[in-house]
């Protein structure tokens, strides 16, 4: 630590007495950032990603761990600031050592070194997430895993509200339109995996009621067919009856719509919006009433 003082505040007067005749530069000028690790080395599918997020340069060096000793650390990157390495030389399960700091090369400084240790693994993902609502208030789903986890964390509406590692999940939901449920596994060496995400709708709160008023006016080969808005409703939908099934024929914004006869007799009108559709309300328009 006094040699590390030493440096650096010869490295300070060296400045001062060559540099421009500036104003002094404060010592903590020269104290440069750690490395941020947590946010900089990511498993990927190709090895371990390294991101420099930093100003700096970070300068990476790594020890493979055999039995229970590290072995000799040696550089395998030296990255600029926003850049990025891939580190494709690593073995599914073994134990590495890495070790970083950031490197500011025009003052030559260097931060305090950084080391994490990681067992190298392809990172986890939620491979299936079969769901199903328990009125909009309830959600219950089976997980599958792309490989062994050690735990997941459940996150609602971006709040912690469960660690587990059981495939059955049940989770209270919030009275709110929309619930986010995020899933994060981890591996079981307890690597941060990938990020699973999905929103729940509470449809409920988007039903529509059925289309009233439903009315036509005769034009001879044709007809106006209109009806009363319906609230939260973005458009129509306009079907032909014929027996017992429907076809859709149009779609309209408005509550009404000029539609050719062609011979034909049954229509139905629902509304809908971006969630769901209304029941629909049927009209003869060869003389007899709505259903």
């Amino acid at each position: 630590m006094k040699i590390k003082t030493f440096i650096l505040l010869s490295i300070f007067f060296l400045l001062l007495a060559c540099g421009k005749k500036t104003d002094p530069i404060p010592l903590d000028t020269l104290i440069l950032p750690q490395v941020e690790v947590e946010k900089v080395l990511k498993l990927d599918d190709n090895g371990v990603l390294i991101k420099n997020i930093s100003k700096y340069v970070l300068y990476v060096e790594k020890a493979e761990v055999i039995g229970d000793c590290a072995q000799e650390f040696s550089v395998i990157a030296k990255i600029e600031p926003k850049g990025n390495y891939i580190d494709n030389n690593v073995t599914k399960g073994v134990d590495y050592i890495y070790r970083l700091f950031n490197v500011d090369e025009n003052i030559k400084v260097a931060s305090k070194e950084v080391t994490k240790k990681i067992t190298f693994n392809y990172p986890v993902k939620v491979e299936k997430f079969e769901s199903s609502l328990l009125s909009d208030k309830y959600l219950k789903a089976e997980l599958y895993f792309s490989d062994e986890i050690g735990y997941y964390e459940v996150y609602l509406n971006s709040k912690l509200v469960k660690k587990s590692k059981q495939m059955q999940l049940e989770l209270p939901l919030e009275d709110k339109d929309i619930n986010t449920v995020e899933i994060i596994p981890y591996d079981k060496y307890f690597n941060k995996g990938i990020v699973f995400k999905k929103d729940f709708i509470s449809y409920s709160k988007y039903l529509l009621p059925n289309v009233k008023g439903v009315k036509f006016i005769d034009k001879g080969g044709s007809f106006i067919l209109s009806w009363d808005s319906v609230r939260g409703a973005t458009g129509y939908k306009i079907y032909l009856i014929e027996n017992t099934d429907k076809k859709f024929i149009e779609m309209s914004k408005e509550n009404f719509r000029v539609l050719q006869k062609n011979g034909r007799c049954v229509f139905g009108i629902s509304a809908f919006n971006d969630y769901t559709e209304s029941n629909l309300s049927i009209i003869n328009i060869c003389g007899k009433s709505i259903k």
